[in-house]
């Protein structure tokens, strides 16, 4: 188990709460509009990146269309020879 986290658990309560600047029962309305306009939202930003798994599929596409069209001819042939 990870020694930070464990020292962690033994954390009080209310200096959890102190350091998190807050109390039992939660933030206010106008804390919470403050710590929006400073944080923005909890969300984290989406970004489309190929994978590498995608771009090898795009690469190898069209090596297995022939590869397939191969195997048919190659079936074709033998079952009219």
């Amino acid at each position: 188990m990870n020694l930070e986290f464990e020292m962690q658990e033994n954390i009080p309560l209310e200096e959890v709460f102190d350091n998190l600047k807050c109390t039992r029962e939660g933030l206010s309305s106008e804390k919470v509009q403050e710590r929006l306009d400073l944080f923005g939202y909890n969300k984290l930003e989406e970004k489309k990146v190929k994978s590498q798994t995608s771009m090898l599929f795009s690469f190898l596409f069209p090596f297995q269309i022939v590869a397939q069209f191969s195997h048919e001819m190659l079936l074709y042939i033998l079952f009219n020879a």
